[in-house]
């Protein structure tokens, strides 16, 4: 397959590292990945089969963002990308507003709680066709707070096992 791995910014935190060591693992399984993100602090380096895409997902200029969706476009058409995996809540926008003109499986994955859940922040949440938790906790308040239906939210430990359902 051929994987997006997106999120606002690769950090140098749990959430950039779970994105640094997914997207090896996915690589030894034979896939191929693009991280794509405004910042690579994890120090992805790239190869034969990684490679890393950088842009400003950062920003708020709605200009720039139309940018970034055509960039994105380029990117998804020119590797015949299968589904791209949202890291942060920025990147599942990016996507939503994606899909309004053409298709991608699009999956999302919370790594931490507590989130903003308030009326405005839940329907800033965009999971696509699946939405995963990295822990039964995760996985609970995904649907209690953010309120996604408990058929759209798999629980997948360190973000490599075999999904599990909720």
């Amino acid at each position: 397959m051929n994987i997006v791995l997106f999120s606002k910014i690769c950090a140098k935190s749990g959430v950039g590292a779970h994105m640094r060591l997914l997207a090896e693992e996915l690589v030894q399984m034979g896939h191929s990945v693009w991280c794509v993100s405004s910042t690579n602090e994890q120090g992805i380096k790239e190869h034969d089969n990684l490679h890393v895409v950088l842009g400003d997902f950062q920003t708020k200029n709605p200009l720039n963002m139309m940018r970034n969706l055509k960039k994105l476009r380029e990117l998804i058409v020119k590797n015949k990308i299968d589904v791209v995996h949202c890291h942060h809540r920025v990147a599942a926008l990016y996507m939503k507003a994606y899909r309004m003109f053409w298709r991608t499986p699009v999956v999302y994955t919370l790594h931490i709680t507590p989130v903003p859940h308030d009326w405005l922040h839940r329907r800033l949440t965009y999971v696509g066709e699946m939405g995963i938790g990295v822990s039964s906790e995760v996985c609970e308040f995904m649907h209690s707070k953010l309120r996604i239906p408990s058929h759209k939210i798999s629980l997948v430990l360190n973000g490599v096992t075999p999904p599990a359902i909720c």
